[in-house]
Order: structure tokens, then sequence, then C-alpha cells
């Protein structure tokens, strides 16, 4: 005991506890970075061989498509393919703004997992939403 005592100092076990405690916290920061990265690097994987076999696919004849849209952008498309008007860039920082800030206050994020939309497919829409819903593509 006199050995460990020579060789730390005067120092209190208090800061020796400190220390180790922020030793582990680092480690179980470390782990949880190192296990964030490997699931994005599996998904972006995963991501590039759907691509591939897409484009293999329209390449070798067996789809036909009018448009491919790959979502390239970090959170996704504000006022890109599949939106109902073109817009300028006022418009799109406006429509960016109230995008964020919906994803950051609403509790449900997906469409299909919305009660409401659910009930409108089941009901209202049912069998017609591709003649409602559908927009032709712009010249």
């Amino acid at each position: 005991m006199e050995y460990l005592i020579n060789l730390v100092g005067n120092y209190s076990i208090g800061w020796g506890i400190t220390i180790i405690a922020a030793l582990v916290f680092l480690v179980l920061c470390y782990r949880k970075v190192e296990s964030y990265f490997s699931d994005k690097a599996i998904h972006e994987k995963e991501k590039n061989e759907q691509f591939k076999k897409v484009m293999d696919q329209v390449k070798n004849g067996e789809k036909e498509y009018h448009l491919i849209e790959i979502m390239a952008c970090r959170r996704g498309c504000i006022m890109g393919g599949g939106q109902p008007t073109r817009a300028g860039d006022r418009t799109k920082s406006l429509r960016a703004k109230g995008l964020y800030n919906a994803d950051n206050t609403t509790i449900i994020k997906k469409s299909d997992e919305n009660p409401l939309v659910q009930e409108l497919y089941a009901g209202l829409l049912k069998g017609k939403e591709h003649e409602l819903l559908h927009n032709e593509s712009y010249e």
C-alpha cells in the first residue's frame, strides 16, 4: 500500500475515483461512437447495393422507369424531385425551415405511420390513390 501511495503521491481517493469515472466515461463514449459509425457504414453499403441492383436491372432491360430519384441530400430533398411545384431560393429556404421545425416538434415522423393518413388511404382515397395523387413531370 505504501508503494502505491508513493507512486501516485498525495492525491486523494476522491481524485482517483474521478479519474476512473472519467476513463470509464471515455471508453463508453468511444464504444457508442464506434457503434454508430459501424452501423452507418453498413447502412451506406446496403444503400449502394440497392442502387447498383436497380441500375443493373435498368441496363439489362429488366425494369423500365420514367424517373429514378436517388436521395443524395443528407436530410432529404427540399423542393426537389416529387414536389408539386418549382420554387425559388426564398421559398426553398422557408420550406426547409418549416420542415426542420416540424421534424423537431412532431411525434410521428413518417406519414405511413400516421393514423390519420392510414384512415384517409383506407377510406376516401381507396382505389383512387394514383389518379388523385399522381403528378405529371415537368418538360
